[in-house]
């Protein structure tokens, strides 16, 4: 009977990360389809307990779970977004950390998420494409959903740069995530030469869209993570390593110029990389930045509340302000002050920590796991880095990073099993289909 449960145990939770997924890619659009918040909460709720029921109520409980609850009293005991009538954002927050505890069972499930992760990501990066080739299309789109033209479309003049998302910025992080899954494919799993080359096609075609948005942190963090879990995951030796790098850049610098003259939204993202802390965007960022952290120390333990800084009139006429302070480490300063300050870090870095940890022993025993740990490291990194500059925790966005903390959680609950698993390979005994890892990008 327990043996009997366990696919359907795993089918379901991978529904329900493809439905947060689902979310944290289209949560600007679902609406617009006819598809509302309270259906979606539904299905969460639907979903959260169905793994439950096929687990026999077996969670696993590990110490991470722990700084995340104290986390969560943070985000709902003293919530501003509550005292204004509105919910959505911080539901969400507390739906995660409920399928960090549902997804503990058995792991077998985080090897199909990368790819639900993908699947689901795609049609943005097919968009923004369709949308730069063909701006009909575009204006297609538009008429039969949003209805107007997002923000940072210049009112439909660069409509590829939104793409199905409802703002540009959005868009380059739908597009961020694709880019890392598709590398940490490469990267990985070993596979045949064409489906290798599709994969490079789609990895550069992704690189292409994010230059397209013009979104500098999405294009330099996503960067940054890719070269990072080049070093940390791929089995390569680190000289030959190396010497990919070295020849990759040098061919890029090489083409640079021929490239910018071809693609004028290279140029145009270079050219904002260029301004970048000198341009209005960043001057308006620094502006809330400066006010939040002037007004740490008014409430400098428990902070004034979560999403206070959101509904602050008194910066509302900053550009922006009315979606956070575009740091998210600044505005919990300011929303939960330092004592909560200190245990969201720590949340953060904890649960960074332990996914490192599970990728090095899973990269030296076990590669069936290697590259559901290797997105999962992935998207964490990129959110840590991108949290300097964005708000995640506030938004949809969280969504992306919940689900690769899902299956971090998973894998970390199971690691003694998976592990021992990878010795009875290597004894010989009986074992289920693995997935093999390259020895060569």
């Amino acid at each position: 009977m327990k043996l009997g449960l366990r696919p359907l145990y795993r089918f379901a939770v991978l529904v329900l990360v493809a439905i947060v997924v689902l979310e944290a890619n289209y949560w600007t659009l679902l609406p617009k389809l006819k598809i509302t918040n309270n259906m979606i909460r539904l299905l969460w709720l639907i979903m959260l307990f169905v793994p439950l029921i096929f687990s026999v109520f077996r969670m696993k409980f590990i110490r991470p779970h722990l700084i995340w609850i104290l986390f969560l009293g943070f985000v709902l005991i003293n919530n501003a977004q509550f005292a204004h009538g509105k919910s959505n954002e911080s539901y969400e927050f507390f739906l995660c950390v409920m399928v960090f505890f549902v997804c503990t069972y058995d792991p077998e499930w985080t090897k199909k998420a990368p790819a639900v992760i993908l699947i689901i990501g795609l049609p943005n990066l097919i968009a923004t494409i369709l949308f730069y080739v063909n701006s009909g299309l575009y204006e297609t789109f538009i008429a039969r959903t949003y209805k107007e033209y997002q923000n940072g479309t210049f009112n439909g003049l660069y409509g590829y740069r939104a793409g199905l998302a409802g703002h540009y910025s959005h868009n380059g992080t739908y597009l961020a995530i694709v880019m890392i899954v598709l590398f940490c494919i490469l990267f990985c799993v070993k596979i045949s030469k064409p489906k290798k080359i599709i994969v490079i096609g789609a990895a550069l075609a992704a690189i292409y869209a994010i230059f397209m948005t013009t979104k500098r942190a999405h294009l330099l963090f996503g960067g940054a993570v890719v070269i990072a879990i080049y070093y940390i995951a791929n089995r390569e030796s680190m000289s030959r390593k190396m010497t990919r790098t070295l020849l990759i850049v040098g061919g890029v610098a090489s083409m640079g110029g021929m490239i910018i003259e071809l693609v004028p939204a290279i140029s145009q993202t270079l050219d904002r990389l260029s301004k970048a802390g000198s341009d209005g965007a960043s001057q308006y960022r620094f502006k809330m930045w400066d006010y939040a952290l002037s007004h740490v120390f008014e409430k400098p333990f428990f902070g004034h509340g979560w999403f206070s800084f959101t509904f602050n009139q008194e910066i509302a006429n900053v550009d922006g302000a009315a979606n956070g302070t575009h740091n998210v480490y600044v505005q919990m300063l300011y929303d939960i002050g330092i004592i909560g300050f200190v245990v969201a870090v720590s949340a953060l870095l904890i649960t960074f920590i332990i996914t490192m940890r599970s990728l090095i022993a899973i990269k030296k025993s076990n590669p069936d796991y290697l590259l559901a740990i290797s997105v999962s490291l992935a998207v964490q990194l990129f959110f840590i880095l991108y949290g300097f500059t964005g708000n995640f925790l506030y938004d949809s966005s969280f969504l992306f990073y919940a689900a690769a903390v899902a299956i971090s959680f998973g894998i970390k609950a199971n690691l003694p099993k998976i592990l021992a698993g990878s010795k009875t390979k290597t004894e010989g005994g009986p074992v289920g289909p693995t997935l093999p890892i390259r020895n060569h990008v």
